[in-house]
């Protein structure tokens, strides 16, 4: 079985694959690859992976699994791409074709585009009287009292189940991927100032479901997922009603299990205090922030985001 060739330390943004623990002799019929980047930690204590792209294949043939990897880590590399803000071309998954002479037992598990079809007609009785509008890629979106809601109906990497997450932000805030106003149709999780995994978030929830093999029941689930997230919403839009709530000594900690990265958080307090018209608390998180950042393109992401709160804020 190929496997991963050694190489020197890593450096910060660079990019690279693990390889996987599974062996011809394991009785796995699939493979799994998780493609990262390096990413500096805080106050440079070293290195830490970002949230793996994943390379699927079979066990077959799995020296073109760790091909396609390689390949990918060396376009993105020479591309300069960042995980935490990844051009359009990245995909969430990439996947090598099965070997042609292999010969795949058939199951009675729904597909992928049926469960597709029985979501988007749950999601269509469901979401849309509570003012939810359908995005791409099983993301709905809504506008309400200022605030932004997101729900996304994630499939899994290796297929056969999916997950529910769910995204919080306020409409006077740019949107932290797109970085300038857009659309409620094309709000991205990623655009969020704080998310979640509604299985972390209400208890004896899963983090993932089963497609299952019966259109019933995974009708009935989809419901329950759009009840549990309703329940969410209702408390977190009260609880934050007040924009200002998070400028009194709110950090990562106190949120959670709801979060995003550190600096992204600090950057949503920054136009939370620009929009109230607290200057000096907002130029000092963002200047904090353009001087830590890890490259131009960063500081002047973070100094046009700057702008695009000013333009919006309060006199």
């Amino acid at each position: 079985m190929a496997s991963k060739q050694a190489v020197s330390e890593p450096r910060a943004y660079q990019w690279d694959y693990e390889p996987s623990p599974r062996t011809e002799e394991s009785g796995f019929l699939t493979l799994s690859i998780g493609v990262f980047q390096w990413l500096p930690k805080a106050r440079d204590e070293g290195l830490k992976k970002s949230k793996s792209i994943r390379v699927a294949g079979y066990m077959a043939e799995p020296e073109r699994v760790y091909d396609k990897a390689q390949e990918l880590c060396d376009r993105f590399n020479a591309a300069g791409v960042r995980a935490e803000n990844p051009p359009a071309w990245v995909q969430k998954q990439y996947s090598v074709p099965r070997p042609f002479d292999m010969v795949v037992e058939r199951t009675d598990e729904l597909t992928s585009g049926q469960v597709r079809q029985v979501r988007m007609r749950v999601m269509r009785q469901a979401l849309a009287p509570h003012g939810f509008v359908r995005g791409d890629n099983g993301t709905y979106a809504r506008r309400r009292d200022g605030q932004i809601h997101l729900i996304v109906f994630d499939a899994s990497s290796r297929g056969h189940e999916y997950g529910v997450d769910l995204g919080f932000h306020y409409d006077f805030v740019p949107p932290f991927s797109h970085k300038t106003k857009i659309p409620l149709v094309e709000y991205h999780i990623l655009d969020c100032a704080v998310t979640a995994c509604i299985g972390h978030l209400l208890p004896g929830r899963p983090v993932n479901y089963p497609y299952g093999n019966d259109r019933a029941s995974l009708e009935s689930t989809l419901k329950q997922n759009v009840r549990d997230c309703l329940v969410v919403f209702e408390d977190v839009s009260r609880r934050w009603a007040d924009p200002s709530w998070w400028l009194t000594e709110r950090t990562e900690e106190s949120v959670r299990p709801w979060g995003r990265p550190q600096e992204e958080f600090h950057l949503f307090t920054a136009c939370i205090a620009l929009h109230f018209g607290h200057r000096r608390y907002a130029e000092d998180k963002l200047r904090e922030l353009i001087r830590d950042a890890p490259s131009a393109h960063y500081r002047q992401w973070y100094e046009s985001l700057l702008q695009f709160a000013r333009e919006r804020s309060d006199p």
